[in-house]
């Protein structure tokens, strides 16, 4: 694969990175009626690569996507490593088959051309790619635009610990930058604390302060000498039990979007632990879990698993509370060069009913 210039690099990374509210592509129109053109335009998203071949007979290849006003754009092409090389890419951009030009390509690099612009509105956009000098040859082109893709978005978790203003004063006085050695916990502090705990009206507030609390009481226990008593501990932990509950009880009263929430953030403070299980395990069971990480890379045109998924189980004193499965999907070159790379990250109910979705984005993946 060709080597991308270093300031290039880091414009995909800053466009990769970019995903303001309600900014995420949507399908390219299957309609050709409006677009006035026959089947030639293939469908195409932000985040995704596509390979085209140019010929005598075919001197055009054409690429239509959705794109929004204001969304900032970046569209290379190069001819691979080991195919017929086209030297002068052109790329040309139109806000449909037939409308104004909208942007031009310029030469990175030899053999190298890219498209970068803000789109002006919205609408459905086509490329136009050529050759400069009628050359018949393989291209590879990436598209950059602010996108979740290829995350399911209705799906996608926030995983960032909220802790109400009150929680974050009372056991802040044990934690961070209000601690101080020597500030042992009076029962008046766990008190208060455990009655915020169950004041607490909001799932994701009442887990994350709970995350908190637990988080103030392993400072103090771990101190030399420890600024809480076993007691103490054993109370906050018994508080946070109650909220929380067997299995069972968990289940039933936290709804499914906010477990994997709470397993994440209560596992950062240790009340969870999650443990290494073996993906043959759970693929062999011919679960919802499989399915759902081949629907997941399948979502994502012409890509594919880097490696068998990594599988760990939420438990608590043996008992099972849900899992997370992570792995790595990448969209590759004819030269099997990585172009973009999706780091998946899933949760499950010990059921394995797929819960949500808590990762970012494809990211461009670059060689040197």
């Amino acid at each position: 694969m060709r080597t991308v210039p270093a300031q290039l690099a880091c414009i995909f990374v800053a466009l990769a990175s970019c995903n303001p509210a309600g900014s995420n592509s949507v399908a390219f129109s299957a309609s050709v009626q409006d677009l006035h053109t026959a089947p030639a335009i293939k469908s195409w998203d932000y985040l995704s690569s596509v390979h085209e071949k140019l010929s005598a007979t075919r001197t055009e290849a054409l690429l239509g996507f959705d794109g929004h006003k204001g969304d900032r754009i970046l569209i290379d092409a190069w001819s691979p490593d080991g195919s017929p090389r086209i030297s002068h890419p052109v790329l040309t951009l139109r806000r449909g088959r037939h409308g104004a030009t909208r942007g031009t390509s310029h030469e990175e690099e030899p053999g190298h051309a890219i498209v970068e612009l803000t789109l002006p509105s919205t609408a459905k956009y086509v490329l136009s790619v050529t050759s400069a000098s009628a050359e018949s040859g393989d291209l590879t082109l990436r598209l950059v635009g602010p996108s979740d893709r290829p995350r399911p978005s209705e799906a996608a978790l926030d995983l960032t610990p909220t802790p109400s203003a009150e929680m974050t004063t009372l056991a802040g006085r044990h934690l961070g930058r209000h601690y101080k050695t020597g500030a042992h916990w009076s029962d008046r502090d766990v008190s208060d604390c455990l009655d915020q705990l169950t004041a607490d009206s909001d799932p994701q507030t009442q887990f994350s302060d709970a995350q908190k609390l637990l988080m103030a009481a392993r400072t103090a226990r771990r101190d030399a000498p420890p600024q809480i008593t076993a007691k103490q501990d054993g109370q906050i932990t018994a508080g946070v039990e109650a909220i929380i509950g067997d299995p069972t009880t968990f289940l039933a009263q936290v709804a499914e979007s906010d477990r994997p929430f709470a397993l994440y953030v209560l596992t950062l403070a240790d009340y969870f632990q999650d443990g290494a299980v073996a993906w043959k395990s759970l693929s062999a069971q011919g679960t919802d879990a499989l399915d759902q990480v081949n629907a997941l890379v399948a979502n994502w045109a012409g890509s594919g698993l880097n490696a068998p998924p990594t599988v760990r189980a939420y438990t608590r004193k043996g008992a099972l509370y849900g899992y997370r499965v992570q792995f790595e999907a990448d969209q590759v070159d004819v030269d099997g060069s990585p172009l973009f790379s999706w780091f998946a990250d899933e949760f499950f109910d010990p059921d394995l009913t797929w819960l949500g979705d808590g990762s970012s984005a494809a990211v461009l993946v670059d060689a040197d």
